[in-house]
């Protein structure tokens, strides 16, 4: 969560008016309500502080500033740190800080909605072994039927398992890989380097494995904690170019890298930390491809680039949501059939403090009203939620949702399947609890080739975590036919 970077001047009122003031220019306006008390003031408000100027701090709020040292220089670019005299006086941050203690709750009022759930009848759990004594799964990703790629954290390893899951291929990378992309004569792997959180250290890179065994090149460099990769041809030269995200921390940006034929171009869309993940469409129906992107961290936002021809792009914000909100996921699709663009928005977020039951978190579906705008028509409640999949997995015409959670406690299930009744409403179901982790990553396909979809998750675990499922790999086995 970044807070204020506006430059004001010193006039005084209360601490709700200097909270107007000084901490909405560079996201919405927090509520007192949207974090407990415990959170707001050992965590947000002093890490608030320390980006408005006031750098005398426990060590344990410092902590959240800590980078590698490329990251520390790439910070002082960062539109969010004021290096310089505060824009307020220590007495005006301290009302805001005591209009926020006074008004926030001591707790976040939270019924969990999914506490007893039926366990789904036609997901077969399978676990995958990859020989790993503390699975950190990266990546866990269909690339054909029979052809299952996953990487993993601590060992740095890229893996490739067989339709019977075996590890067919294990190569150290010794950074994590968090996808791995075929295209007409390669491969590509996405790298974010060696720290798994946000980092402005530009660490990143893109991996090209040729199909004819040449050995692998890295034309991409220098990213900054990139979190997403998309491939396609934006500016109709029949090259492959690349959308890529570099969330970093307080650095990074949007960028698409124009294929020059002989290496690849960075172009910047959004100078803004906290891209996620971006879907690529021809959004104005005008032949040429267009580009819809979420972001977090800075503003949490959805953004829309569109495709003005010549290599142009013009920006427009579409959506823009509390940063205490946590996004994770955006989808773009026609939901509800009616030839206008929706939004499936995830947002379950908690690793910038202490996690916490959040009743905000959840699926949010955004209804096209046309001309761009939208309005939210469902609200699925999943706290901790990371990823969702929108397809239909029981086979009966109309389009379910697959969800993981990453943040989830002990009672509540991390992976829930929303069995759509045909009118867009969605019936939850789990897995048993004997499978249960902290997921990371999802993928879907038919894998073994009998008509049906199949699933597989990841489970990432750091070593000091005390969750009581280790599970790196999970197969669910669709067995509808």
């Amino acid at each position: 969560m970044v807070v204020s970077c506006q430059q004001g001047n010193k006039k005084e009122g209360s601490g709700e008016e200097l909270a107007k003031q000084y901490c909405a220019s560079c996201h919405l306006l927090p509520q007192p309500g949207e974090l407990n008390k415990k959170v707001w003031g050992e965590t947000v408000l002093p890490r608030m502080g320390y980006l408005l100027g006031f750098k005398e701090w426990p060590r344990e709020v410092l902590n959240a500033f800590d980078d590698y040292p490329e990251g520390k220089i790439a910070q002082r670019s960062s539109p969010y740190f004021i290096e310089n005299e505060p824009p307020l006086s220590k007495e005006a941050f301290d009302k805001i800080v005591a209009y926020y203690l006074e008004n926030a709750p001591e707790e976040l009022d939270f019924e969990n909605p999914f506490e007893d759930l039926p366990v789904n009848t036609f997901l077969k759990p399978r676990e995958v072994s990859l020989g790993l004594d503390h699975p950190s799964t990266t990546m866990s990703s269909f690339l054909a039927p029979g052809k299952l790629m996953a990487a993993d954290y601590l060992s740095g390893r890229l893996l490739q398992l067989d339709k019977d899951f075996n590890i067919k291929i294990s190569e150290p990378l010794e950074k994590a890989v968090l996808q791995f992309q075929e295209d007409d004569d390669a491969f590509w792997a996405t790298v974010f380097g060696d720290q798994m959180e946000g980092t402005d250290a530009p660490s990143g890179s893109l991996i090209r494995y040729p199909k004819n065994r040449q050995s692998p090149k890295t034309p991409i460099t220098d990213l900054q904690r990139p979190s997403d990769v998309q491939i396609t041809d934006l500016n109709g030269d029949n090259l492959k170019d690349f959308v890529i995200c570099e969330f970093g921390k307080y650095t990074g940006a949007l960028a698409w890298w124009k294929n020059t034929g002989t290496s690849y171009e960075k172009k910047v869309l959004l100078n803004l930390p906290g891209a996620i993940n971006t879907q690529i469409l021809d959004w104005d129906g005008d032949g040429d491809q267009d580009i819809v992107a979420l972001f977090g961290q800075a503003k949490e936002a959805i953004y829309l680039f569109i495709n003005e021809g010549n290599e142009n792009f013009s920006t427009k914000t579409l959506m823009e949501f509390p940063a205490t909100y946590g996004s994770t996921n955006l989808l773009v699709t026609d939901f509800n059939a009616d030839g206008l663009h929706d939004m499936i928005y995830s947002h379950g977020d908690n690793g910038d403090y202490v996690p916490l039951h959040k009743p905000y978190h959840g699926i949010r579906i955004y209804l096209g009203q046309g001309n761009d705008t939208f309005e939210e028509a469902q609200f699925i409640p999943l706290p901790g939620i990371y990823k969702t999949i929108f397809l239909d997995l029981d086979a009966d015409g109309d389009r379910d949702f697959l969800t993981i959670s990453f943040f989830p406690s002990e009672d509540q299930p991390s992976f829930v399947f929303l069995e759509n009744d045909g009118q867009n409403h969605f019936s939850p179901s789990r897995i048993s609890n004997e499978f249960a982790s902290r997921w990371m990553t999802m993928d879907a396909m038919d894998y073994d080739e009998d008509g049906d979809v199949d699933v597989v998750l990841g489970g990432f675990h750091w070593k000091e975590d005390n969750y009581a499922s280790k599970l790196g790999l999970l197969y669910l086995e669709n067995q509808l036919k």
